[in-house]
């Protein structure tokens, strides 16, 4: 019954279309539409893809990058065979050590305090961090009361002249 309703109503729909009169575009329509087209040309006009590249220059430039790939592997596997990868190893160690120094101190960190929560019991610690931050809030708090107070005479002083 819903596909008798379905055909009906496009139909329906097919007349009421067929009826229509053809629209013309404006005038003013195609030359902004001429425009847009021309600046997205103008946009890309200076990109060249991998696929407008003539075929033989495409075919020495894949080439060439497959030469280059093939030197730097020969190369990485030359390094690794002669045992001066003790050399490089050394200078990427002696890079990196900064972040290794700061590596062991967070580590160190961490172990030290499960330490302090595991003897302190989790109680005391939360106590501890709870009481910091209402006092870190009243501090905020009084600095904010002081400064206000401290403009709101000067602005009085002000008006009083």
């Amino acid at each position: 019954m819903e596909a008798d309703l379905n055909e009906q109503l496009e139909g329906d729909i097919d007349r009421e279309l067929k009826r229509l009169r053809d629209l013309t575009a404006p005038g003013s329509l195609i030359p902004g539409v001429m425009a847009r087209i021309e600046a997205q040309r103008a946009r890309t006009a200076g990109r060249h893809y991998w696929q407008s590249w003539p075929t033989p220059i495409r075919a020495v430039c894949f080439v060439m990058l497959l030469m280059l790939f093939g030197g730097i592997c020969y190369g990485g596997w030359e390094l690794w065979r002669f045992g001066t990868s003790d050399l490089i190893a050394s200078k990427v160690a002696t890079w990196t050590a900064p972040a290794d120094a700061l590596w062991s101190t967070v580590c160190a960190l961490v172990v030290a305090g499960s330490a302090l929560v595991s003897h302190l019991g989790a109680g005391l610690i939360v106590a501890c961090i709870t009481i910091s931050l209402f006092s870190y809030l009243a501090c905020v708090g009084v600095g904010t009361i002081l400064v206000r107070s401290a403009f709101v005479k000067v602005d009085e002083r002000r008006n009083a002249i």
